[in-house]
């Protein structure tokens, strides 16, 4: 599936150019983050390696976390995620992952994107880069909404996580099995890590909500739910029907 017209990457640019810096939030907003967080940890995947490259790294927080287990390496579109980056102690390069000339090749035995790819308007420029950058072997992990799931089916175009302009490419399991094969990858595994908060928030916008312009008391309520239906969430993790997908594979050629 993809966003139709595509955006361009100069707008994407500019949409995220702000999105790093979460330093003026408020404690309120900084608590329902850390309760979200709490109830469902999208990093619960720990990747053994060597070298490790991370697109769509955000602002660093993640490598920060495993910076002490060998190299780690961002990519980002923005400048304000380099410096949000360095400010964590980790490397955060700028630049297009269509473009395989950023990195030498075979610099890194693990690539990393957890909920990144579904942001990237060009998916096969970025496996080629990726397969490109990946040493024999190396090992590549993918975690992204699956348009597959219960969720999404119920919901429809009221799916939270199609979330469209900023959502640009989704795909479903078998989908993204052919194509990783296509660019000399081997799926390993496919787990679900589905975040609960999907649920109410699809409802909201089923019932005609518009998620910017949620009132702060119906988060409050939103994120009591989230603690409700964590268990459906997990049912329909271990069902293979979840919302989100994790694929683990390795570059065979």
């Amino acid at each position: 599936m993809h966003l139709t017209p595509m955006i361009a990457a100069s707008e994407l640019a500019e949409d995220y150019s702000a999105y790093y810096d979460r330093s003026g939030e408020s404690p309120f907003v900084l608590l329902l983050r850390y309760l979200s967080g709490f109830l469902h940890n999208r990093h619960g995947f720990k990747p053994v390696f060597r070298s490790l490259l991370e697109i769509g790294c955000n602002n660093g927080q993640f490598l920060e976390t495993i910076k002490d287990r060998g190299r780690v390496v961002g990519l980002e579109r923005s400048e304000e995620a380099r410096r949000a980056g360095a400010e964590r102690g980790v490397e955060i390069v700028v630049g297009d992952v269509t473009d395989p000339s950023i990195f030498a090749p075979a610099s890194f035995d693990y690539v990393y994107l957890n909920h990144s790819f579904e942001h990237l308007p060009d998916p096969n420029g970025t496996l080629n880069s990726i397969r490109i950058w990946l040493k024999p072997g190396g090992k590549l992990f993918i975690g992204v909404p699956n348009p597959d799931g219960f969720i999404a089916r119920i919901f429809a175009k009221s799916w939270y996580h199609l979330c469209p302009p900023l959502h640009i490419t989704l795909g479903t399991p078998s989908g993204f099995s052919a194509m990783l094969q296509r660019h000399g990858f081997e799926i390993q595994k496919i787990s679900y890590n589905s975040d609960p908060l999907s649920i109410p928030m699809s409802l909201y916008i089923a019932c005609g909500g518009i998620i910017p312009k949620m009132p702060v008391p119906l988060k409050i309520f939103l994120a009591a739910i989230d603690l409700c239906v964590k268990p459906l969430a997990w049912i329909l993790d271990v069902c293979k029907v979840g919302d989100c997908i994790e694929i683990h594979a390795v570059k065979v050629r």
